[in-house]
């Protein structure tokens, strides 16, 4: 529309119809105003008042012609589905307004001539059947269907331009010189803020006076009545406060006790008394004719004696909050809690510790103390707990101030105010995204399920059962999708090769209302039908990979009380590798059944190696066997025997015999065993010693000890291992001995293996390789080389190592013999 041509445009935005001022026989030749009806019809008035309706067809349906004088201006709002046309009359003293609801063929009168004080409309709203309309010096409010409106209810002397509600109920203001304002619940007005009698606006106490009427006072001193049937103020003019700040009030029956500098005690309006004892008093309960306080550097209570009042100290240092119970007096001070009774003072502890809080009060018989970071805890009997804190219901520990009655608890936190229906367990937060600021509320207090604030701008107030639920779902949208950090085309289905290592989703989600507290909730259908959660501000969800194969990215967003939006969702291919192919499971069949070959040939090489370790372990035993079974040992053994058979002596020789028959069947028969019984090992060498002592004679002794683990284990050993080394001792080393020749052989349990000591007190290894060494004495060592390849053998075969030690025993340079210790596995 123009001021004097109207175009009707069709979905292309062609020119459908055009009407002239002529074509709607409009009177001033200009169009003023163009509003949208209900029906999708239109309705065009001009400068004097002449109103056309037009069909959504392009037809002129009727026709009304409006009141109009000089200094008429008239304006058409769209108000959700009402049109309203207000009709403005300036004078040379003052403006005044007449509104109208607009419909179809007809214009209803809403309220004749109204004055906004002599401010400007700049625009009119329809909200939730209120209507706004907003001036040059706020927002005025009224009921639409009965337009009475009230004194500027927000934004005092700022000039408001326009006004409108969001999807999620939250009405926003512009202004022509201050910005933007947001004000999420209309439930929460501000009392004081267009009374000009108040010229601070820092309420610093808050009292009731009665059901209707509530007392307070700022921090400048002064002290007002609020009628709160008629929300009207009234200031007491006559009390006076030297201009320093009301710390506290309180109302008995006609009387009013203030604390503001000095302590003062009025009847009405007029003062009754000043008490001077008393300074900077910070807080002060009156309970029969005695006033109990704290101040700024002091604490007790004054006590009426003969119309004086007489001071008493409780102690020297000043407190913040008191409570007097029915049993005992609780002071608040900086050091922590303290309670008085029977003239003693007495530390309140908390888990052995010093309580440390903000506010205290006491409430069905129960002391209630606001903490620093313990929460609300009540206290009764001695007895204290833990009433509300972060593990039920509360956002913070630091407790500022409070409220509870049967119904309801309110918690005023440094995060805001909680809301709890006890009845129920419901809980709702308060807080600076609704104009509850916990930084700049004094105390609080509730009279008749009405809440009331006391706040460095004035006195706030709502209902405490308005409505807190959030019933608008957050909106919702995915707004980037990249791979590997480059962004792609949301063309449905995204495909993407396997080699694509990160998949990332931004998501674009608003709710207001719920102040963050939501979240998104989101899977990817293919991989795995689990929903996650991510906080609604972790709007960047990614998937480290995918698997070849086919996906559907789902999310939604549900606010703090369940609501969820509508599943936004996108289509995902992840193409194969190349080794999906056909060709490539063929080779790599034919791969691994070369490799299988190669393993079995490896194996086999291996099978034969042992074989080829056990024919010369098997080999091994059979040289042993005959280093046991040389010569030397059978010929001295006959001609110890021959001699014992000249002298007659029948029975030792029959003695030796059997021995002698019993060694050599012993060892042809463990030859043939891989492993023998330890004990067994031990007997057969106990033959072979008894047999070599009928050859050494009385001179020589020998002693085996085996430690009663081994034998109770059960342990097996390789089979004639340690007799060519008893045979290497009594050739080398005792053999040449003069004087007692003595043979020491030990076994012991060594964890895992087996430690055996053989010691003799021979001539020592230095002195038995001179006698070797002499001409016409040649030497081979055939036993001992014989028991060092096999014991190579075996540790090969087993895979575990055998040792070998031998220590020269030497005192003084003179050799006392030689200790062999060998040590083998179980």
């Amino acid at each position: 529309v123009t001021d004097s041509i109207l175009f009707q445009l069709n979905s292309e935005y062609k020119i459908r119809n055009k009407f002239t001022c002529s074509d709607l026989n409009l009177p001033s030749n200009k169009m003023a105003s163009i509003g949208t009806l209900s029906d999708g019809s239109i309705a065009i008035i001009d400068y004097k008042g002449a109103i056309r309706f037009i069909s959504t067809s392009g037809c002129i349906t009727n026709r009304i012609e409006m009141p109009y004088e000089k200094g008429y201006r008239y304006d058409f709002f769209q108000c959700q589905e009402k049109t309203v046309l207000m009709i403005e009359l300036t004078s040379s003293t003052d403006r005044t307004y007449r509104f109208y609801e607009t419909t179809a063929n007809n214009v209803k009168l809403l309220a004749d001539w109204f004055s906004f004080e002599g401010a400007r409309v700049l625009s009119f709203n329809i909200i939730d059947e209120i209507a706004y309309a907003t001036t040059e010096k706020g927002i005025y409010t009224s009921s639409f269907n009965k337009l009475s409106w009230n004194k500027n209810t927000w934004f005092k002397d700022i000039k408001i331009s326009s006004i409108f509600q969001d999807r999620e109920g939250i009405i926003w203001c512009t202004s022509l010189q201050n910005g933007v304002f947001a004000i999420p619940n209309t439930s929460i007005i501000n009392l004081t803020e267009s009374n000009p009698l108040i010229h601070d606006k820092n309420i610093t106490a808050i009292t009731n006076n009665s059901a209707q009427t509530i007392t307070f006072g700022n921090y400048s001193g002064q002290i007002f009545d609020l009628d709160l049937s008629q929300n009207r103020i009234k200031r007491f003019s006559e009390i006076e406060t030297l201009n320093l700040a009301v710390r506290k009030l309180q109302i008995k029956g006609d009387t009013l006790f203030v604390a503001c500098g000095s302590f003062q005690i009025y009847t009405g309006e007029k003062l009754k008394q000043s008490i001077n004892l008393l300074k900077n008093v910070r807080d002060f309960k009156y309970v029969d004719d005695t006033i109990f306080f704290t101040s700024s550097d002091q604490t007790g209570y004054l006590h009426k004696l003969n119309e004086e009042w007489l001071l008493t100290y409780i102690r020297k240092k000043g407190g913040y909050k008191l409570i007097r119970t029915d049993k005992e007096v609780i002071f608040l001070f900086s050091d922590g809690l303290f309670s008085w009774k029977h003239n003693e003072l007495k530390p309140i502890y908390y888990n052995k510790n010093p309580i440390y809080a903000n506010c205290i009060k006491y409430m069905n018989k129960s002391l209630f103390i606001a903490t620093h970071d313990k929460g609300l805890l009540s206290y009764k009997d001695g007895i204290i707990r833990q009433v509300y804190s972060t593990s039920n219901f509360l956002t913070s520990n630091e407790v500022l101030d409070f409220h509870i009655d049967s119904a309801h608890s309110l918690i005023l936190t440094n995060e805001g105010l909680t809301i709890l229906k006890n009845n129920t367990q419901a809980h709702f937060l308060l807080n600076d995204f609704d104009g509850i600021v916990s930084s700049e509320i004094n105390e609080l207090c509730v009279i008749n399920n009405q809440v009331y604030l006391a706040t460095f701008d004035g006195i706030v107030s709502f209902p405490i059962e308005f409505n807190y639920q959030n019933n608008i779902a957050p909106t919702l949208q995915i707004v980037q999708l990249s791979v590997d950090n480059d962004d792609v085309p949301q063309d449905e289905p995204i495909i993407i090769s396997h080699e694509d290592y990160q998949i990332s989703f931004q998501i674009s989600s608003v709710s207001l209302r719920s102040r963050g507290n939501y979240f998104l909730k989101y899977r990817m259908k293919g991989f795995s039908d689990r929903w996650e959660y991510n906080e609604a501000r972790q709007h960047n969800i990614t998937y480290a990979s995918l698997p070849p194969g086919e996906y559907q990215f789902q999310v939604m967003a549900i606010n703090e009380d369940g609501i969820a939006s509508e599943i936004e969702s996108i289509n995902i291919i992840v193409k194969g590798p190349i080794w999906q192919k056909w060709w490539f499971y063929l080779i790599g069949l034919i791969s691994i059944a070369i490799l299988l070959l190669l393993i079995f040939q490896v194996r086999l090489k291996r099978i034969r190696k042992i074989s080829r370790v056990k024919q010369k372990m098997v080999n091994a035993q059979l040289t042993a066997l005959k280093a046991q079974m040389n010569p030397h040992f059978l010929f001295n053994t006959m001609n110890s025997l021959q001699d014992l058979i000249l002298k007659q002596d029948f029975e030792n020789t029959n003695y030796y015999l059997s021995k002698y028959s019993t060694l050599l069947r012993m060892i042809l028969t463990n030859s043939e065993k891989s492993e023998v019984k330890i004990e067994d090992e031990i007997q057969m060498l106990r033959f072979y010693l008894d047999l070599e002592q009928l050859r050494f004679g009385e001179d020589f002794s020998f002693n085996i000890v085996c430690s009663s683990e081994l034998i109770e284990e059960n342990i097996f050993v390789p089979p004639m291992i340690i007799q060519p080394f008893i045979e290497n001792a009594l050739k080398h080393g005792l053999m040449h001995k003069i004087g007692a020749k003595k043979l020491d052989i030990s076994f012991n349990d060594n964890g895992q293996s087996i430690l055996c000591e053989i010691t003799d007190n021979g001539i020592g290894r230095k002195r038995s390789k001179e006698i070797n060494n002499r001409p016409n004495r040649p030497h081979a060592s055939f036993s001992t080389v014989a028991t060092d390849e096999r014991m190579r053998l075996m540790a090969d075969f087993y895979g575990r190592k055998f040792k070998l030690e031998i220590i020269d025993l030497i005192e003084n340079e003179h050799p006392l013999g030689t200790k062999i210790i060998l040590q083998f596995p179980k």
